[in-house]
């Protein structure tokens, strides 16, 4: 249980839990169940009755014609490997509605302009996160700095602009590489670990305006102005979580998936009330995208109560085991339950070794946040790193005085657009023909502690200098890594620093 008190400054409920554990708890199992639908009902009663009158009419008794009606009503309603018959048809004829949405642009609060987009009578308004600097993660810890869900649930309450629903939506995956070689090898080191390399993440908060009138008749109607409001609100409460942001712009907004797709995948209930997305997140084949949909608990919109719904759900997945599909997957609990969800503000990067306990250890190498990597290693960790942030969606260009010692990576990868040698011609195809350094997004310099030769390359993205063992760092780098003695490995970042065992 917990206390709630309301603040009249800012219309915001905080919550004081108390001693005892808040929960999330599963939807009972009956409601798990997912009904047939009206299409396929009708499909199968269709079929029962053309196959009952059928047989009356060839002569059959009375009882052979009720039997036959009755036993292909209920195979056709009988599901394999999560679907009926009458389902598969009904699915087939359904056609779905066009979504059609508006998206225009509204003043932000903060500054500049905010995209909103008009969807099913909802206003949405989304805030991206910016991203930090490069940090060591322990891969089985929850260390590394994440969506306070806690918080963002208290705005589904504000007195002033209460959210109709709140989505945290997340792109990437665990090797979201296309080279299917360092995808496959970097897949099998990860085994079960199902945290992402790459999380690319955005805060959307959605408004419906009846609930509004009082703060858009303040505004003379202006509803695009109130969800703008709304997203800044929560804007305010991420940077007294030590989370800043920016506003999305309409021109991004408009391709942006921000609610659940048709054919999304959803998180187990049990699971979810546990904590648990693991379950979920590895089916990311190699990309994909996840969200978190935050909702009031309560059906009537009374918003003095503090219950929270969430559902996850994930797409597209791969395909694993053939579970049936689920009917109501939300689960439900108090705000301070939300805090047994662990999201990770970003991706948490390549694989660089084992700690001492045997735990896998990852740091961002590449992407936004990190602008230089200094590396002394040996040649055999040179090539790993290299292959692992390929894994991990970088394009990578190397520029080298030897390119003997990278042309078999190069070769085996046989992905000049994910990794290159600076030099080297491009294969006579039409997709490499304007291929350019300005299209990788990490450029290895590899040996180069004096520099490049002036008027020789602009280096783009993130830069990589490798040098051999034993030569100190000439530079300030984001990352710098070392090798303290053979088939170890020593990371540092300005979050803090590490020595890990290096794994093949």
């Amino acid at each position: 249980m917990e206390q709630t008190f309301s603040s009249r400054t800012t219309g915001v409920a905080h919550s004081v839990p108390s001693t005892a554990p808040a929960a999330l708890t599963a939807p009972p199992r009956w409601e798990r169940r997912r009904w047939p639908a009206a299409g396929a009902v009708l499909f199968a009663e269709g079929s029962a009755a053309a196959v009952g009158l059928g047989a009356a009419a060839a002569g059959a008794p009375h009882w052979a014609a009720a039997t036959a009606a009755l036993a292909v009503g209920g195979a056709s309603l009988t599901r394999r490997h999560g679907v009926s018959a009458a389902e598969w048809v009904a699915q087939r004829l359904h056609r779905p509605p066009k979504v059609v949405h508006a998206t225009g642009a509204a003043p932000y609060p903060g500054g500049g302009d905010i995209g909103v987009r008009h969807e099913n009578g909802l206003l949405t308004a989304v805030l991206a996160p910016v991203p930090g600097a490069a940090r060591v993660i322990a891969l089985r810890g929850r260390d590394d700095p994440a969506v306070p869900l806690d918080v963002l649930s208290r705005a589904l309450r504000h007195a002033d602009t209460p959210a109709a629903r709140i989505d945290v939506v997340f792109a990437g995956g665990r090797a979201p590489s296309n080279p299917v070689g360092p995808r496959q090898r970097y897949q099998a080191l990860l085994g079960p670990i199902a945290r992402w390399a790459l999380s690319d993440l955005r805060i959307a908060v959605s408004i419906d305006p009846s609930d509004c009138a009082a703060a858009i008749a303040r505004r003379r109607g202006d509803e695009s102005a109130v969800v703008a409001l709304a997203a800044r609100r929560i804007a305010d409460a991420l940077a007294a979580e030590g989370i800043a942001t920016i506003p999305v712009g309409a021109a991004q907004l408009s391709t942006l998936v921000v609610t659940e797709p048709a054919g999304a995948v959803h998180a187990d209930p049990d699971a979810l009330a546990a904590g648990d997305l693991d379950h979920l997140l590895i089916r990311a084949d190699p990309y994909a995208t996840a969200g978190i949909t935050l909702r009031r608990s309560d059906d009537r919109g009374d918003r003095r109560s503090s219950g929270v719904r969430v559902a996850a759900w994930l797409h597209p997945a791969a395909t694993i085991g053939s579970a049936e599909r689920t009917g109501n997957s939300e689960v439900t609990g108090a705000t301070a339950a939300l805090r047994a969800l662990h999201v990770p503000l970003a991706g948490c990067g390549q694989l660089l070794g084992a700690d001492t306990f045997g735990g896998p250890v990852a740091a961002r190498l590449h992407g936004a946040g990190v602008r230089t990597v200094w590396a002394s290693v040996a040649d055999d960790p040179a090539r790993q790193l290299v292959e692992r942030a390929v894994a991990t969606g970088a394009r990578v260009l190397i520029v080298t005085g030897r390119p003997a010692m990278w042309a078999p990576l190069v070769k085996w990868a046989n992905a000049p657009e994910a990794l290159w040698i600076s030099g080297w011609r491009y294969p006579a195809a039409p997709q490499f023909s304007a291929l350019g350094p300005a299209d990788y997004t990490v450029t290895v310099l590899d040996g180069t502690a004096a520099g490049l030769t002036p008027g020789s390359m602009e280096p783009t993205g993130t830069v990589w200098r490798m040098e051999t063992l034993g030569i100190s760092p000439v530079m300030e780098a984001d990352v710098v890594l070392s090798q303290p003695q053979p088939g170890m490995l020593t990371v540092r970042t300005d979050g803090g620093a590490a020595t890990v065992r290096l794994v093949a």
